[in-house]
């Protein structure tokens, strides 16, 4: 997926193909860039807080800055409430012009 440093969207990801809709727990959305180093507090937004919707297995986060010609992988973390299985999805981001 491709964005520019100016764009701010939110973003879903869907684990009711693993999950279901039997209840699932956010452990975490994060962002790293090429280098392995932490780009949550710039990448992923706080206002609305990333949040799995209710009575779904979606999972839904803001997407916003970005350094142009960086690559950042962003990984949305959820918890089976039933199973205890943890499901990780995993988004690459390139930033452009």
């Amino acid at each position: 997926m491709a964005k520019t440093p100016f764009e701010i969207f939110n973003w879903s990801l869907d684990f009711a193909p693993q999950i279901g809709t039997d209840g699932a727990t956010l452990i975490s959305v994060t962002a790293q860039n090429a280098q392995g180093a932490d780009q949550t507090a710039t990448l992923v937004g706080s206002s609305p807080a990333p949040a799995i919707q209710p009575g779904t297995s979606k999972v839904v986060f803001q997407i916003q800055n970005g350094t142009v010609g960086q690559q950042y992988t962003i990984r949305v973390r959820i918890s089976d409430n039933t199973t205890g299985e943890r499901l990780e999805g995993v988004l690459k981001l390139q930033v452009t012009n």
